[in-house]
C-alpha cells in the first residue's frame, strides 16, 4: 500500500514489477514467451537458444535494445517463429525506434528522498521537467502513466498488438504504448533514451491519489546506469555513491533474467529472495513453507488480502506468522504478521523482501557494480 503525506490515504502499488518474460512468479502473468517448436530441439539448439536468452536479458537490464532485439529475433527464428507473434520482440522492436539508452554524465551526489507508506521517492528531472519517481528494484523497466508522458513530453510509440507483463498485485497488465525520455537526471547521473512502459489508465486509484508529477517508477535500467545507490535514516540518498568501509556483511545480489534477488538467511540455512525495493511490504512464497513446514505451524488461518494493480483487482489467499526473523548479510529484521501468499505452483524465490525489510536500518547500499546489498 501507498501513501502520500498521510498515514490515512492509502492507495495500492501499481509500478511494482516491470518483469520482462522470464522467470515469473505463480501468481504474476508471465508475458508471452516464444512459442514452443512443434519438434524437440538438440542440445546445439538448446544452447543456441540459452546463449541469445541470457544475452537478450542482459542487453535489455543496460538499455540496449538494438542487440535486444537481435538475440530475440534469432531465438525466435530458430524455433521458426515470427516477431510479430511475440508480446517481448514487439515491445524491443518499438524500443529499438530510438538509440540505446547512454550515460553522458556521472558524478556522486546526494539528494534528499521521500518516504511515503514505506515507499521511498526520489527527486529527478525528465527533459527538463521535474518529477518524484519509485526506486524499484523489482522493475524490469521504469515505467509511468501515458498522461505523465504528455505532461513531460516524452516520444510515445505504439506497441502494435500491445504486450503483457506481471505486477506485485499478482493481477499484471497490458500495455499497448511505451516512450522514450530525450533525458533524464538523477542526481549527478544524466542519461540520454531512457525508456519507460505506460500505464493507460490513470484512473486507477493510485494515480488518482498522487501529484501529477509523482506518477513513475525508475527501474532496473537506470539502477543499473547510476551503480551504487546509498540511503540513510536521516533521508538522503547518495546517487553514484562511492564506495564505504563498513564492519557489516554484504548480501550477494543475483540477476536471473530481469529479476534481482537476494541471499538470505533463516535458521542458519541460506535461502533467495525476490528484491522489490518497489514494494512496501515484505512476503514469503510456496517455497518458503514447503522448506520450514516447523515455522509454518504458528501461521494463522487462511484468510484473503485484497490487491489492487493496473490490471483490476484480485483477492489473493494468504495466512500470516506472528513472528519471523529473517537476515539480510549481517543485517536482521524480525517481521510482525509476515504475509504467506498460499499458492500450489513453488516461485523459484522463498519470498519477496519489500523496503520494510529495511525499515530500522541505518544505511542502506545497492551496489549494482558488484553486485551487493549492505545493510546496517
Amino acid at each position: 500500500m501507498r501513501t502520500l503525506g498521510c498515514r490515512a490515504l492509502a492507495v495500492p502499488v501499481l509500478f511494482v514489477l516491470f518483469t520482462a518474460t522470464l522467470p515469473a512468479s505463480p501468481q504474476t502473468p508471465a508475458s508471452s514467451q516464444a512459442p514452443a517448436s512443434s519438434r524437440y530441439p538438440g542440445p546445439f539448439t538448446v544452447m543456441r537458444l540459452g546463449h541469445h536468452e541470457a544475452a537478450a536479458f542482459r542487453d535489455i537490464s543496460r538499455g540496449r535494445f538494438h542487440d535486444a532485439l537481435k538475440h530475440r529475433t534469432t531465438m525466435l527464428k530458430i524455433q521458426g517463429a515470427e516477431c510479430e507473434a511475440d508480446e517481448q520482440c514487439r515491445m524491443l522492436k518499438a524500443f529499438a525506434t530510438s538509440p540505446d539508452m547512454a550515460v553522458t554524465a556521472r558524478r556522486e551526489a546526494t539528494i534528499p528522498y521521500a518516504i511515503s507508506d514505506g515507499h521511498l521517492f526520489v527527486p529527478l528531472t525528465i527533459n527538463g521537467r521535474s518529477a518524484q519517481y519509485i526506486i524499484d528494484t523489482g522493475a524490469a523497466y521504469s515505467g509511468m502513466t501515458e498522461a505523465e508522458a504528455v505532461r513531460l513530453g516524452l516520444t510515445i510509440i505504439d506497441v502494435p498488438g500491445g504486450a503483457g507483463i506481471g505486477d506485485a498485485s499478482g493481477i499484471g497488465m497490458r500495455f499497448t504504448k511505451v516512450a522514450v525520455a530525450s533525458q533524464l537526471q538523477i542526481g549527478g547521473v544524466q542519461l540520454t533514451n531512457v525508456p519507460f512502459l505506460l500505464a493507460e489508465r490513470d484512473d486507477v486509484r493510485v494515480w488518482n491519489r498522487l501529484p501529477e508529477e509523482w506518477r513513475g517508477a525508475i527501474g532496473l535500467q537506470v539502477l543499473f546506469a547510476i551503480g551504487r545507490v546509498r540511503w540513510n535514516s536521516q533521508g538522503n540518498i547518495d546517487i553514484a555513491a562511492p564506495t564505504q568501509r563498513t564492519g557489516a556483511t554484504a548480501a550477494r545480489l543475483h540477476l536471473h533474467g530481469t529479476d534481482i534477488s537476494v541471499d538470505g538467511r533463516f535458521n542458519g540455512r541460506k535461502i533467495e529472495f525476490y528484491l522489490d525495493t518497489g514494494s512496501s511490504w515484505s512476503k514469503l512464497d510456496t517455497r518458503f513453507a514447503q522448506a520450514f513446514p516447523d515455522a509454518m505451524k504458528a501461521a494463522g488461518e487462511q484468510t484473503t488480502q485484497h490487491s489492487s494493480g493496473d490490471g483490476g483487482t484480485k483477492d489473493i489467499p494468504i495466512r500470516r506468522l506472528p513472528e519471523l526473523t529473517l537476515s539480510i548479510g549481517s543485517f536482521q529484521t524480525t517481521y510482525r504478521a509476515m504475509v504467506y501468499r498460499i499458492s500450489d505452483k513453488p516461485w523459484r524465490y522463498y519470498g519477496t523482501i519489500g523496503l520494510d525489510g529495511f525499515s530500522k536500518a541505518q544505511s542502506v547500499t545497492l551496489d549494482f557494480q558488484k553486485m551487493k546489498l549492505t545493510a546496517e
